[in-house]
């Protein structure tokens, strides 16, 4: 089993460590004060497109 298939949570603002993630997850407020979640799928360091 390689580090790939594996899930662990980081918490930074690391360049480098997020453009080798597959999928980054954030938690946003509005200026309604309510928290959303966002989660970006990435290739390669880039946005994918949605299917």
């Amino acid at each position: 089993m390689s580090w790939r298939d594996k899930r662990f949570v980081v918490i930074t603002h690391n360049r480098g460590t997020l453009e080798i993630a597959d999928t980054i997850y954030g938690i946003s407020m509005g200026t309604d004060s309510v928290s959303q979640t966002l989660s970006l799928r990435l290739d390669n360091g880039k946005l994918k497109e949605a299917a």
